[in-house]
């Protein structure tokens, strides 16, 4: 059987990186500090990959080299549903999985965030899915979460129509 992280690597082939770049990431702008470790050892190991694939003279290998280092922060540092020992576990989780070389699932998951995200923007949510997030944030134990969930109001659409209403 095909070892785990060369499947992951060879995955990478298969990535259009002008699409992937082009959907929104949502990740933290300061590595958590219990991270800071894991993200250097991951971050470290691919630089030096790609300083050694480069040395190599194989430029598809450096393409994919410099695809990683371009990716890992939507693998390993997009935000967390939850905050607290359960974000925690979610990193940790994450780390582990790419060690194990599920990169191509971490991007699945990512752009499956992103497609989330777009949906998102434009569609206020309903009362009905207001409550159900609220209880589910309850039920992990982010209580600030759930009320900003139930009493924060959503953005103003920018659009021609709001502008007006600003400049009266």
């Amino acid at each position: 059987p095909e070892d785990p992280r060369q499947r992951a690597w060879n995955a990478l082939a298969q990535v259009n990186l002008t699409d992937e770049v082009a959907l929104r990431a949502k990740t933290v702008q300061t590595v958590p500090a219990f991270f800071r470790g894991r993200w250097r050892f991951a971050y470290t190991w691919a630089l030096e990959e790609l300083v050694k694939r480069t040395q190599a003279s194989n430029a598809a290998e450096e393409v994919n080299c410099w695809k990683l280092v371009l990716l890992l922060p939507r693998l390993l540092l997009r935000r967390t549903e939850v905050t607290g020992q359960a974000g925690k576990q979610e990193y940790t989780q994450r780390y582990h999985r790419f060690l194990r070389g599920e990169g191509d699932a971490l991007l699945n998951e990512a752009r499956a965030q992103s497609d989330a995200l777009n949906r998102q923007r434009g569609a206020p949510a309903s009362e009905e899915k207001k409550r159900a997030r609220a209880c589910h944030l309850v039920e992990q134990g982010e209580l600030s979460r759930a009320r900003q969930v139930l009493t924060g109001t959503a953005l103003a659409p920018g659009n021609a129509e709001t502008l007006a209403v600003l400049r009266n």
